[in-house]
């Protein structure tokens, strides 16, 4: 398999590694515990929760989920930061 891109093979190393570290920011205000997999999904979703809600803001303390003991996603969350 081949990636153009660098991010586009970690998106896909996700799909193994089960991680998911996109986390709604408004986990804390709505009770949202949702994760995902691409960036562009998290915006797809907080998208939704402020159209429903315009004023919302998000929490300050959601940070990205990373699992540090993987180079790999050490890597990527890093790259992230």
């Amino acid at each position: 398999m081949n990636f153009r891109k660098w991010h586009n093979f970690y998106d896909h190393l996700r799909i193994h590694t089960k991680e998911r570290p996109f986390i709604c920011p408004f986990k804390n205000q709505l009770d949202c515990n949702l994760t995902f997999t691409q960036k562009s999904n998290l915006n797809k979703h907080v998208r939704s929760h402020l159209l429903k809600q315009p004023d919302l803001k998000p929490d300050s303390e959601v940070q990205p989920a990373c699992d540090m003991t993987n180079s790999v996603q050490a890597s990527t969350c890093m790259d992230r930061k």
